[in-house]
């Protein structure tokens, strides 16, 4: 913590650095310093400059962010002994529970992302995807029918993840959007149906309707077609190779029960 302070001019510690518990890619520590109280996360490797020019962007469009720290000399990540490093002013907040995943809160997540996408806008087409398996037939006929046509959507710069997890709720009740370390290029359509989904899971790997028409709502509506599910499918099956025991089993669940549902899903999209 000492070589971080130094690093990105924090001032001298007060605190010896806490480790934050619910982080799954990156260890995550909060240090209070005669500056203030900062966020310092470290990492398997750098972000990409573009990741980090995307989230100055929606900081800087008024979207709620913590906001990042450079080094003295403009750095945003810093390899200090053999791992690269971020820090961020400190947020107070935490991840919303399901209880607390409410049609206001989904409605109001619609809303958020759609100011991400205003201030993301204007970014060259470019490929968004990437090859994928789905495994078995039924899940091959879901990545086929939900894949995007040619030049349909619109490419944005955005966070790329806006699943519950990477979001705080704070004590007024706003939202504040954390971890943009794989902002990129993405369809807007298509983050903003996975969204909803994400925002409206059920545990049993259904969705609630009302919380997924509240946060297609928020954003302002959403084309009434299939590819619109395209980003989520694909992503979700990319985890799936990756994930084991139960987290495989929820994810297997989740695309199974929307491979069922997508002519539903789809007729309340407007």
């Amino acid at each position: 913590m000492a070589a971080v302070c130094d690093r990105f001019g924090l001032g001298m510690a007060v605190t010896p650095g806490m480790r934050v518990a619910g982080f799954h890619h990156n260890d995550v520590w909060r240090i209070d310093t005669i500056t203030g109280a900062y966020a310092v996360k470290r990492m398997g490797g750098p972000p990409p400059g573009s990741a980090v020019a995307i989230e100055l962007a929606a900081l800087a469009a008024g979207v709620q962010v913590p906001a990042p720290v450079a080094s003295p000399d403009g750095a945003y990540a810093a390899e200090l002994d053999g791992a690269w490093v971020r820090v961020h002013r400190w947020l107070d907040g935490r991840g919303p529970t399901l209880a607390e995943l409410t049609p206001e809160l989904a409605q109001h997540m619609g809303a958020l992302l759609a100011d991400v996408h205003r201030a993301g806008s204007g970014a060259d087409p470019e490929d968004t995807g990437g090859s994928v398996e789905a495994g078995d037939d039924r899940l091959g006929s879901l990545l086929e029918a939900t894949e995007r046509p040619e030049g349909g959507g619109t490419v944005v710069r955005t966070h790329g993840d806006l699943h519950p997890k990477n979001v705080l709720l704070r004590v007024d009740g706003s939202l504040a959007l954390i971890d943009w370390d794989t902002a990129g290029a993405y369809v807007a359509e298509q983050e903003a149906a996975g969204v909803a989904l994400d925002w409206a899971a059920r545990l049993d790997g259904g969705v609630d309707l009302e919380r997924f028409d509240a946060a297609v709502r928020g954003y302002g509506g959403l084309p009434a077609e299939p590819w619109v599910f395209g980003g989520w499918v694909r992503g979700y099956l990319g985890f799936l190779g990756r994930a084991e025991g139960d987290e495989r089993d929820r994810t297997l669940a989740r695309l199974t029960r929307l491979a069922e549902d997508l002519p539903r899903l789809v007729s309340r999209l407007s």
